[in-house]
């Protein structure tokens, strides 16, 4: 019975040396007598045991971190939901004792839940923005990243928060939940999905800046015999009240819509069969933000044809370089344009009918033409027709391989706009401007400037005017490869004329052989500049009369053969 006891006496010593150890693991970054600890969702926890000097060193030392049951030898721990939890610490006795020995912290780390925040955001005139948590819980606090390098924190007593941005512009405005940790250092966390993000938000001065992108506009077949106006909004912002009205001439405003607490992409109203084709319309957009301010965008629209006929107005006609003729035009007045079959005239002769304000007219650039253009609108109505417009033609003539001549007639527009200076453009065989010379007002230009690089040549003229820049047709101007042969060549040594070869510009490919009277070749080249020196096989020709023959190939592809007779002089 006794020696019964005496066991169970050191079976329960034993068991307080394993299990009954004191909480002698704490957070790291929290006091070591904190009953509790807390952590966000996704954040992770370390463990410091250094204090536990009755357990064995690490590694032996393993961690459970419940839920899970696993021990592990790592003191850091990431919590994937929140909870609270219990933590145990398990080593073995440092010898000479044997067996396992524990350290218990129950409910020890509470995990913080990390909802995404709700919130409202506001945008107010003078670059104010108004953020409102909508629910704080389960927060303390929440960081707000502004875009522009500034945070700023949003508490229970400064909910909503307000702030004015010093420039106008886009901006990424991020809110972020984070919880008091309560630690040594009074930190804070915020864990998953703590955050929302709202990117390409637009801060803007006044409400006029969003009102200007507003576009009120009478269109459609129906817009000058029936009435047809159309409203476009690219963007409404949910934070903005925006009530549209429409009035008529002498009428009350009529309310068309009303858009509040929500976000769409170009919308767009329109106002059909007005059946006023000489009354004066007005829309209003009012504005007003969630700060009070207010702003109203008005247009008021004039009939849509006041004053018939109608003429066009601002008729250019312009080559292109591929010599394609651009005419283009507009009209005065306010009818729309999908109301207006453009007839275009050269002479009296019809060449189209449009509903475009250009039309490209190839293979006109030989012919020194005036062009006109009338329309009619869908009510049957006919206008007058434009003043001419007379595109320039150019003619080159060419005297010589280094001189050219270019005429072109007066530029003409409808408008009768004065040219205030001709320039002459130059460019190579593919296009690229290579140079350019001032007319002033002439009319003519002679190009003398020597240039043995381009074998072919194209010429453009330029008209400006206080409106714009208008152009010839392009002409192009291939001048013949040349190459000169010496009648004859002293190779005597003293420096001067002692190889045959020849001279030549435009010269792409080169193949010339020499031959004695009898016909025996003894010279050949394919290089311009290599001539023949006057010998064969190492042996001195005698003087007297030899004969070449040549063929080459110019850059414009032309094969040309020529043949001749020289003397050799010693």
């Amino acid at each position: 019975m006794l020696k019964n006891l005496w066991y169970i006496l050191i079976w329960g010593l034993a068991w307080q040396v394993a299990w009954a150890q004191p909480n002698c693991f704490y957070a790291v970054g929290y006091s070591p007598s904190a009953s509790q600890v807390r952590i966000c969702v996704g954040r992770p926890i370390t463990m410091n045991d250094a204090a536990c000097t009755s357990f064995a060193p690490d590694p032996t030392r393993l961690y459970k971190f419940f839920p899970s049951m696993t021990a592990t030898p790592s003191k850091t721990h990431t919590y994937t939901q929140p909870g609270t939890y219990t933590v145990e610490l398990i080593g073995n006795v440092p010898a000479p004792g044997t067996g396992n020995i524990s350290s218990v912290r129950t409910d020890y780390v509470v995990v913080l839940p990390t909802p995404k925040p709700k919130i409202r955001l506001a945008r107010c005139a003078n670059r104010q923005v108004k953020i409102e948590v909508l629910e704080f819980a389960p927060y303390d606090r929440y960081k707000v990243d502004l875009g522009n390098s500034v945070t700023q924190y949003i508490t229970p007593s400064s909910n909503p928060f307000t702030y004015n941005y010093p420039a106008a512009g886009t901006y990424t405005i991020k809110i972020e939940g984070e919880h008091a940790l309560l630690n040594l250092a009074n930190d804070y966390c915020s864990g998953v999905n703590a955050d929302t993000t709202l990117v390409g938000t637009i801060i803007y001065d006044n409400l006029s800046a969003i009102a200007s992108s507003f576009s009120v506009v009478q269109e459609g077949l129906a817009s000058v015999c029936e009435g047809k106006i159309k409203i476009t909004i690219p963007q409404v912002f949910a934070d903005i009240r925006y009530e549209i009205y429409f009035s008529k001439q002498g009428q009350t405003p009529e309310l068309l819509a009303t858009f509040e607490n929500q976000s769409q992409q170009n919308v767009i109203f329109t106002k059909e069969k007005l059946n006023t084709l000489g009354q004066t319309h007005q829309v209003l957009i009012r504005l007003q933000d969630k700060c009070g301010n207010q702003y109203d965008f008005t247009q008021v629209l004039p009939p849509a044809i006041s004053n018939l006929p109608l003429e066009v107005k601002k008729v250019n006609a312009s080559f292109d370089l591929e010599n394609n003729l651009q005419i283009s035009w507009q009209a005065t007045g306010q009818a729309p344009e999908e109301l207006r079959t453009y007839q275009v005239l050269e002479g009296t002769k019809v060449l189209e009918q449009t509903s475009n304000t250009q039309i490209l007219l190839p293979k006109k650039e030989k012919q020194n033409s005036c062009y006109t253009i009338g329309f009619t609108t869908s009510c049957g109505v006919q206008t007058l027709f434009s003043k001419p417009a007379c595109p320039m033609i150019l003619q080159v003539t060419t005297s010589s391989i280094s001189e050219r001549t270019l005429q072109w007639n007066k530029y003409q527009n409808s408008d009768n706009e004065p040219v205030l200076s001709y320039q002459v453009i130059k460019y190579n065989a593919i296009g690229e401007a290579i140079d350019n010379f001032s007319a002033g007002s002439n009319l003519s230009y002679t190009d003398s400037k020597e240039d043995w690089e381009n074998q072919v040549i194209l010429y453009r003229i330029r008209a400006i005017t206080g409106s714009g820049e208008y152009f010839s047709n392009v002409v192009r101007v291939e001048r013949p490869a040349q190459i000169f042969f010496p009648n004859a060549f002293t190779p005597n040594g003293d420096g001067l004329n002692d190889v045959f070869f020849p001279k030549g510009v435009f010269i792409k490919n080169f193949q010339m052989s020499v031959f004695t009277p009898n016909g025996q070749k003894i010279f050949e080249s394919a290089v311009l500049g290599e001539g023949w020196d006057g010998t064969f096989q190492g042996k001195l020709m005698p003087q007297g009369a030899y004969i070449y023959q040549c063929a080459i190939e110019d850059f414009t592809g032309k094969k040309i053969q020529q043949s001749g007779t020289f003397l050799l002089q010693r």
